[in-house]
């Protein structure tokens, strides 16, 4: 029946492609089967595999997807239906928005190998019932617009190996899935999402999802709170990732989470705190296969817990569990890694030479370990003496200027600005700071403004920390700092490390003013902190001339 029902329709399309009409009485021949009931296009999936593969070509063609149309509006409404067409066009939302529009009843869409390189604005908003929205394979994919997905029916969205870089994020909005709130099921599987910050931030409002599959993703790090906010989640698939490891917290508030997949990435050893997740939350199902487990004494913990894990299924184990370094182990089984605790201990016949050697290095590790801890400090002492070293004179013609110093922060490290920096060099040595925040007029240009209040201030001081090295808005004034620098010297910045930068986010703009000049790192502690301040004052103080060498 179904078969001669499609026939029905490919006549019809083929009259109306060719002539632009077909005759009463054919329509209504066709027209009373849908209103018998006896064209079951609800049941019937059109593809390319389809048992009438003539549609695959008819199906481009506009007549006849009006005319597939009129069939779809003759169905009972409630009745579940499911389409596959090719979308040939470039813009989902503009021709074959067209197409999408004219099925508002369908609760399930799957297109795949398509040519699409935008989706637009609301292309599947006006379709009520849409539950199912798969776009797989699509790689011409460029642009996702803001309200691209915009729909309050939507429960599950699978948009695998599509290879779509949501690393860059011009081609989409931070608020992709806000406007989808009921998501449910995602697969992002086989797309570009390397940096941890950028995941995080992609599933931040997808608040109801209990499946997420991000394999092959090239995921080199989670960040700490990735799914904090996704209490319902069962299934997370990190498998063919870049992994080394993950945040102990990670997983400590998804006590819903049933299922694990992390096979395939890069972890190399898993210690006790790596897994103390699992009797928190009450896991079933772990998988950690085929990763590159280095089989030293830091792995028996692994090893044992592997072989007495109870309560919980660990897929693979033991054929896919492999140690890999060192060396001597690479290719065994990690079940078959023999050390003991006996033979992780150090083992000497030379006693006392043993001792010996022993103490020297215990009082050299202290030796090292308190200059490490204290190094910020050190540092700061040293370019403490440096500074004064050739002395320091208030910088002369301060009447030429309107403020002594430009502050250059991001936004995170604002509290610290107003509250610690702001309250020591204006209130207790009455420094004029020019903050942008506080002293920028209302609704001109910032570019204009930053080179203004620069150039009316003496000395700029810049506020480093990870999110200072994330900032475009730092980046642009840094770039202005190091053109003050080429004009009067490296005295006409002083540097702070509020906040360590990460080697991943170090720029070379930073590297550069790194390399060049010194920096006080800011240090809590009564004595360490007056430290710090004398060394700002000094710097600020110091006239233009060759600075001291960085440390």
């Amino acid at each position: 029946m179904v078969k001669k029902t499609l026939d029905e329709i490919l006549q019809m399309a083929e009259l109306i492609s060719t002539h632009g009409k077909t005759s009463k009485e054919q329509f209504s021949k066709t027209e009373k089967l849908a209103r018998d009931g006896k064209l079951e296009l609800a049941r019937t999936e059109i593809s390319k595999e389809d048992e009438a593969p003539e549609l695959k070509n008819l199906a481009k063609k506009q007549n006849f997807e009006v005319l597939l149309s009129k069939y779809i509006q003759e169905l009972n409404n409630e009745e579940k239906v499911i389409i596959k067409l090719p979308l040939s066009t470039q813009e989902a939302g503009v021709r074959t928005t067209s197409t999408i529009h004219s099925f508002l009843n369908f609760s399930d869409i799957h297109s795949t190998y398509n040519s699409i390189t935008v989706i637009q604005n609301d292309t599947f908003l006006d379709m009520p019932v849409l539950q199912t929205l798969m776009l797989q394979n699509v790689v011409r994919l460029r642009r996702l617009e803001y309200f691209a997905f915009r729909s309050a029916s939507l429960q599950s969205f699978k948009f695998g190996s599509s290879k779509f870089k949501f690393d860059n994020k011009g081609r989409y909005n931070n608020d992709l899935f806000k406007f989808a709130p009921n998501i449910t099921n995602i697969e992002l599987f086989d797309n570009q999402i390397s940096d941890g910050s950028t995941l995080k931030t992609l599933l931040w409002n997808l608040i109801k999802l209990q499946k997420l599959n991000l394999q092959g993703c090239g995921i080199n790090y989670l960040a700490r709170g990735t799914f904090d906010r996704m209490p319902d989640l069962r299934t997370i698939i990190l498998k063919g990732n870049s992994l080394y490891g993950w945040d102990p917290t990670m997983f400590n508030k998804l006590f819903n989470l049933r299922a694990l997949y992390l096979s395939g990435n890069s972890v190399a050893v898993v210690n006790r705190t790596s897994l103390a997740f699992i009797g928190k939350i009450n896991l079933k199902f772990i998988d950690l296969a085929d990763n590159p487990f280095a089989c030293t004494c830091q792995q028996l913990w692994f090893r044992d817990w592997l072989k007495t894990a109870k309560n919980i299924t660990v897929a693979f184990y033991p054929k896919r569990y492999v140690c890999r370094s060192p060396p001597k182990w690479d290719n065994t089984l990690v079940a078959l890694f023999n050390y003991t605790e006996e033979d992780c201990r150090e083992k000497n016949p030379w006693i006392l030479i043993g001792s010996v050697l022993g103490s020297v290095v215990f009082v050299c590790m202290v030796v090292v370990i308190v200059i490490y801890t204290h190094l910020p400090t050190v540092r700061n002492i040293i370019y403490l003496i440096r500074l004064r070293r050739k002395g320091y004179v208030r910088l002369v013609n301060s009447e030429e200027y309107m403020f002594d110093c430009y502050v250059v922060s991001c936004e995170t490290d604002e509290q610290w600005v107003f509250q610690t920096l702001s309250s020591t060099l204006e209130v207790k040595h009455s420094y004029r700071l020019c903050i942008p925040t506080r002293d920028f007029d209302i609704g001109a240009s910032i570019a204009d403004q930053i080179e203004e209040k620069m150039r009316e201030c003496k000395k700029i001081i810049i506020v480093m920390s990870n999110d200072f090295a994330q900032d475009e808005w730092c980046q642009f004034q840094l770039e202005k700092a190091q053109e003050r620098i080429r004009n009067q010297g490296e005295e006409a910045v002083v540097s702070i490390m509020l906040h360590d930068i990460d080697h991943k986010h170090m720029t070379s703009t930073i590297k550069n003013l790194l390399r060049k000049s010194s920096y006080a790192t800011w240090v809590k502690g009564k004595i360490v902190s007056k430290l710090f301040w004398d060394i700002v004052v000094a710097a600020i103080e110091k006239p233009f001339g060759n600075p001291p060498i960085a440390v």
